[in-house]
């Protein structure tokens, strides 16, 4: 215990000692390392009051802290502890504090390697130091005049691996080094081999050294020092040591520089203005501007980009490259980084000397400057109104240092430059102005004399690709109904493929930005970045390469596009742009001008035709009135003379030949009465039709079964084909009736007896063609294309044949079958060479059911009728006719006593008028089917209102059927044959 006693003891006296020590600074730190495990500081864990005086922190404070000042603060320190733990052996050291201007001895013991806990023992030895510097040289005023007379002394190794400084200016610009590090620390990288060099051969000759070099402040600025080293030699004849002293002439190399840098300045820029001064287009500027930079900075490129006012095109309009470097894009990719375009956007100039090296910029970006040859650049704003609009950029392949004269002297050259361009833009725009007048006076002019939209279009053309020097001009036109262009070049050139009609959406990009009333601009498709590639490539593919499209915008729709083309790259200028928009404008105006007064004239043409058919029509009126007086009188006198002779003549033969003649001329005035209530219904489009499914061979065969008498009487042969192949049409069966009967009518008229008509029906694809053809009195040429016009006739002579009728006939065929979708032809050789009509109605493939015969074949039902009309002779024939016909027949001359007999009687069915006293038609109609017992009695209406919506105001009041007087007897038996049967009073 005793012995453990003094031991413990022992161990005290000596903590005491080390921690007590008056002269003798003693620290226990710990080495902190980094991820990458190299050290990066000490933090200290304890310490004696002495360290106070060198650390500049109290005992209290020390524990756990970072060592911020102190002679263990130095990089040596943080050097030679780091190896201290590495190798587990204690290290001795000195060094140098710039921050106490004081040397230092360091034992260093390795406590823990692998906490990289160390204990320090830091000795003061800068008397020492000062006293073995000063006694070197025992000549004390030799010492005094080398410490006035320079700026800071120093001592170099015998190899030159390590400074020791002893006197420096403040702030001090460096510490003790060890293996030549002081050369990385201080020294430029660029100038580092020349001064190892030099100072190897100094060693080796062992001679002083003298010269300038360059070093780097710690606070990062580069300073110049003119430096002598002398060599201390040894008694064996070798380098001790060297004796170094040195001056800061960084403010006179800086004068001389400036000096220098100013006079090559005046001179680079007085050459300039004097090479800029001759010459007046904005490519030619550039060129020379972007060549002498490139000169005068020994870069390797130089380039000027201009951008538009929404900064969204961006072209490169010069670039010189005096390097090996890669061909420029379009634009300028550094404009392209949000990082340097917001920059330039604001003002600032760009200077960056290594991408590499410069934070906040991706991988991405960093390739993109590399790979247009932008390793350093310097980027000089032009702003006009605090916008920019322009960009001045030289750039290095490799890294390079801006310095503040070169970048002033890019600066002032960009200002040059723009002035210059605008005195240039100035005087060009005043020429352009003048060709531009002389061009758009020559346009006028040219189109002035002409009127056909098409000679209009390519004179423009031709003249504005002739003006501007392109290889190609074209108009397209758009439709909205196919949505296609209609290309139309206006010169022969065959390197056009761009011509023709195509569907817009092949060109997309193109057509959106036309179609917003934008001009599309492109300087070279390879490179445009206005649209896709895929679409640049169909531009390629039609041998287009660069141009200008002005669009035409109509009633705020693209109507057409005017362009012309080149097949090689071109930079269009803005006065190139807006000639061609002129020249379209122009155009345009004058093509719309020749249209309004084609179509001014064609109004002019339309209005004398008019005059000539209102004449014709005028003409025709007189004729028809002629005709209708004639024809009108005709049966009028026959029916006259046949009452006077019913008056007093009883003779039954004599007697039915006056009935049959007036039966005919009263059958002629209802056709003549028909067809002028058909005509008003064709002019008035109000014509009806009940179209079903129609088998056209059995309608034809039960008309002509129906007309054969009336062929056989004027003894002509009535010849048919018919095939046995059913066709089937949709069609209203009694208005197709009427038009072949019409037509069969007109053969009868105009062919002799004698004569011969031939009736064929086949079908022709989809087509049912019903051919009438007769070999009678034809027709004249003069006729023939007028035929099927209102009131013209055939037969125009004053001995017309009798019951030849109004010239109404055929004009009602042609507006029935057009309302089939169908046509009527005529054709004869002439006078006296007969006259064929052809019918075509489309077919329908469905299954039709035939048409019956007439109702005057059937067999009729015996019915029981009232007849309720204000006319007393018509309601008397008609029950005549009625009762003649095995009918029950009653009559009433107005409503109530028609509502009475009708209770009385209970007829099958009523014909009532619609006009009556009292009581018109429609309330009769409305009791009778409000009465329980005579509701389901037919009703048909019997008028002299014969439109359809007179048919239709009928059938709203409940009336079953519509009939139009006059009476139509075959119509009136085809109602009576097909009543629906009453049980009670069928006979």
């Amino acid at each position: 215990m005793d012995v453990e006693n003094a031991t413990t003891e022992r161990k005290k006296i000596c903590h005491h000692l080390l921690f007590e020590h008056p002269w003798t600074a003693f620290a226990l730190v710990r080495l902190v390392c980094g991820r990458d495990g190299l050290p990066q500081y000490l933090m200290l864990l304890d310490a004696n009051s002495t360290w106070e005086k060198y650390g500049g922190v109290k005992k209290e404070h020390v524990g756990g802290k970072p060592i911020r000042t102190g002679p263990l603060s130095t990089p040596l320190a943080l050097e030679q502890i780091a190896h201290t733990l590495q190798i587990g052996q204690p290290t001795l050291f000195e060094l140098y504090s710039s921050a106490l201007d004081r040397w230092f001895t360091v034992l260093c013991f390795a406590l823990d390697s692998a906490a990289n806990m160390a204990a320090c023992i830091i000795l003061d030895i800068a008397e020492q130091k000062t006293a073995h510097v000063l006694n070197v040289r025992p000549d004390e005023r030799y010492r005094t005049l080398i410490l006035a007379c320079s700026e800071w002394i120093a001592r170099l190794s015998s190899d030159g691996r390590i400074l020791y400084p002893i006197r420096t200016p403040w702030p001090l610009p460096f510490t003790e080094k060890t293996g030549c590090s002081w050369l990385n620390e201080i020294i430029p990288c660029q100038d580092r081999a020349t001064l190892i060099n030099t100072l190897n051969r100094a060693i080796t000759k062992k001679q002083p050294i003298k010269g300038t070099i360059r070093i780097y402040y710690p606070d990062g600025s580069l300073h110049w020092l003119h430096s002598r080293a002398v060599p201390i030699m040894a008694q064996s004849g070798e380098i001790d040591e060297w004796f170094v002293v040195a001056d800061d002439i960084t403010k006179r190399k800086q004068m001389e520089v400036a000096l220098r840098d100013s006079e090559e300045r005046l001179s680079y820029l007085l050459n300039l203005s004097d090479t800029l001064r001759p010459l007046d287009t904005p490519d030619a500027i550039l060129t020379t501007v972007c060549k002498y930079l490139a000169d005068y900075l020994k870069t390797a490129s130089v380039c000027f980009c201009e951008l538009n006012s929404d900064h969204n095109l961006i072209n490169i309009h010069a670039f010189v490259q005096r390097q090996e470097a890669p061909n420029p894009p379009e634009y300028d990719s550094i404009l392209r980084i949000p990082f340097f375009a917001s920059r330039l956007g604001a003002g600032e100039i760009v200077a960056v000397s290594d991408v590499d090296a410069l934070p906040g910029l991706s991988a991405t970006e960093k390739e993109l400057c590399k790979a247009t040859g932008r390793r350093a650049f310097l980027s000089i704003p032009i702003l006009v109104d605090t916008e920019i609009v322009a960009t001045l950029s030289v750039s290095e392949n490799t890294p390079r240092q801006w310095s503040s004269a070169e970048i002033a002297l890019v600066k002032e050259t960009a200002e040059r430059t723009w002035d210059t361009l605008e005195r240039a833009e100035i005087h060009l725009e005043v020429m352009q102005s003048r060709e531009r007048q002389t061009y758009l006076l020559q346009l006028s002019d040219a189109l002035r004399e002409l009127e056909d939209p098409h000679e209009i279009t390519k004179t423009a053309l031709l003249m504005i690709k002739e003006h501007l020097g392109a290889e190609h001009s074209l108009k397209t036109i758009y439709t909205d109904e196919t949505s296609y262009m209609m290309a139309e070049g206006g010169s022969d050139n065959t390197g056009l493929y761009l011509q023709g009609a195509y569907q817009a959406s092949e060109y997309p990009a193109c057509h959106e930005i036309l179609c917003s009333g934008e001009m599309l601009v492109i300087n070279d498709s390879l490179t445009t970045q206005r649209i896709p590639l895929d679409e640049a490539r169909r531009l390629l593919s039609c041998n287009l390469r660069a141009c200008v499209a002005a669009p035409i915008i109509h009633q705020n729709r693209l109507v057409a596009t005017f362009s012309i083309a080149l097949s090689t790259p071109r930079t269009w200028t803005s006065a190139d742009t807006k000639l061609v928009q002129e020249t379209a404008e122009r155009t345009w105006m004058a093509v719309e001008r020749a249209k309004a007064a084609a179509a001014l004239r064609a109004s002019e043409n339309h209005a004398l035709a008019l005059v000539k058919k209102l004449e014709k029509a005028d003409r025709n009126k007189d004729r028809y009135l002629s005709i209708l007086s004639h024809e009108l009188r005709n049966p009028l006198a026959a029916i006259m003379a046949g009452l006077s002779t019913l008056e007093g003549n009883h003779d039954r033969p004599q007697l039915n030949q006056v009935i049959a003649s007036m039966t005919r001329q009263a059958e002629q005035l209802c056709k003549l009465v028909n067809d002028l209530l058909e005509l008003t219904r064709i002019t008035q489009n109000r014509l009806f039709f009940k179209k079903e499914q129609v088998n056209l061979n059995t309608l034809l065969m039960n008309t002509l079964t129906d007309i054969k008498p009336e062929f056989d009487a004027k003894q002509l042969r009535l010849l048919r084909s018919i095939g046995r192949r059913h066709i089937h049409i949709e069609a209203d069966p009694v208005r197709i009736t009427q038009c072949i009967e019409n037509l069969l009518h007109n053969a009868l008229k105009f062919t002799p007896s004698g004569g011969t008509v031939r009736v064929s029906l086949r079908q022709a694809e989809n087509d049912a063609v019903l051919t009438i053809r007769d070999n009678g009195i034809g027709i004249h040429p003069d006729i023939l294309p007028e035929l099927f016009s209102p009131f013209i006739q055939a037969d125009q002579s004053l001995d017309r044949h009798d019951n030849s009728g109004l010239g109404l006939g055929l004009y009602i065929v042609k507006s029935i079958i057009a309302q089939h979708n169908g046509r009527v032809t005529a054709h004869s050789a002439g006078l006296g060479q007969g006259a064929t009509f052809i019918l075509y109605l489309p077919v329908v493939h469905q299954t039709a059911p035939d048409i019956t015969k007439s109702p005057s074949n059937a067999k009729m039902s015996q019915h029981r009728i009232l007849l309720i009309d204000d006319n007393k002779d018509l309601v008397e024939l008609l029950r005549s006719m009625f009762i003649m016909l095995g009918h029950e027949a009653y009559a009433a001359n107005e409503g109530v006593t028609g509502i009475e007999s009708a209770k009385r009687n209970h007829p099958d069915i009523i014909f009532c008028d619609i006009g009556l006293p009292g009581m018109s038609g429609y309330e009769i109609a409305q009791v009778i089917r409000q009465d329980p017992e005579l509701k389901d009695i037919y009703l048909v209406a019997l008028t002299g209102y014969a439109g359809q919506a007179d048919v239709e105001l009928a059938i709203k009041h409940q009336f079953d059927q519509h009939l139009a007087k006059p009476v139509d007897m075959i119509a009136l038996q085809r109602i009576l044959a097909e009543l629906p049967r009453n049980t009670r009073h069928d006979t």
